[in-house]
């Protein structure tokens, strides 16, 4: 999977746990303004005016349930480096652990490479460390830094899907920072 098909596909998760009634999650897109008239595909030029804020958010229901906060990753090689998160975005992912389950998904080694869940909880003292250094090492993660997310194939309204199952690592991640409620 490419960087929009891996997002398409987290996308799609969040469909199905929305279908199935476990989770309501939405994605989210940079503040842009239009630039010029649409072309005959509907397609125009764009300017950013803000930044992006994580690619996902939303409720993980449950007993107990959970706020989340999340953005998608993806590197071409076998490292994630951390330079590929911005500032703004690691201090959205830093407030929502008031009570919220922060993580990013990654994808390694682009099409096709494995994926996992890392808890921000846990990379955020060693991502805030790499930039307040100026990011002047080159920290990053490998797959066996994360933990592996399964692909898992699913019905979404009438297609099979095959889907990263995010879900019961962020659950995991609930209780595990907040403790049964």
């Amino acid at each position: 999977m490419k960087g929009k098909d891996w997002e398409a596909a987290i996308t799609a998760s969040c469909r199905y746990y929305r279908q199935e009634g476990l989770a309501r999650v939405s994605r989210h897109f940079e503040p842009y303004v239009q630039i010029g008239h649409p072309d005959k595909r509907g397609c125009f030029k764009a300017r950013r005016t803000g930044d992006a804020p994580p690619d996902y958010s939303g409720l993980i229901y449950g007993k107990p349930g959970y706020s989340t906060l999340f953005d998608a990753k993806e590197c071409k090689g076998g490292r994630w480096g951390f330079g590929l998160l911005k500032k703004h975005q690691a201090m959205d992912l830093t407030a929502e652990l008031q009570g919220g389950v922060p993580f990013l998904l990654i994808r390694f080694n682009g099409y096709d490479g494995p994926s996992g869940f890392v808890s921000w909880e846990q990379l955020r003292p060693d991502w805030w460390a790499w930039f307040k250094s100026g990011g002047k090492n080159r920290a990053s993660l490998s797959p066996a830094d994360v933990r592996p997310i399964p692909m898992t194939e699913v019905e979404v309204g009438r297609k099979t899907l095959t889907i990263p199952d995010w879900l019961p690592a962020a659950r995991e991640e609930g209780e595990r920072l907040y403790g049964p409620r």
